[in-house]
């Protein structure tokens, strides 16, 4: 599967909620720990704005986001913070309130992108 899909895709997937994970669930977090799944959820948020922005021009997805070096580090920030302070969420799917991330798809985005843009 292409880049531009598969970024696409996870995308999409955190958008709407998803009901299973490896191990057949998704995992509600708690109130006290919503704040590391937004401070993700933002950093993910912001990368796409700027690689959509970005890609307005007709450039190509990975300059967008080797460019947008701040939204990336962001995003990879606010993943290793909850993974330090939550490691049970590694390999899993979380959500609250209305927010769906599936932590293994975002480290991979995350890691792809960062070995591209060190090429």
């Amino acid at each position: 599967m292409g880049f531009n899909l598969r970024f696409g895709l996870i995308f999409l997937v955190t958008l709407m909620p998803a009901f299973t994970n490896a191990a057949g669930e998704t995992i509600q977090i708690k109130d006290e720990d919503a704040p590391l799944l937004h401070e993700i959820d933002d950093g993910l948020s912001s990368l796409m704005d700027a690689a959509g922005e970005c890609r307005s021009t007709d450039s190509n997805l990975y300059e967008c986001l080797c460019t947008e070096s701040t939204s990336l580090k962001k995003l990879d920030s606010a993943l290793r913070t909850a993974l330090d302070k939550k490691p049970e969420w590694k390999g899993e799917t979380i959500y609250h309130d209305g927010v769906t991330l599936q932590i293994p798809s975002l480290e991979k985005q995350v890691e792809d992108v960062q070995k591209h843009c060190s090429a």
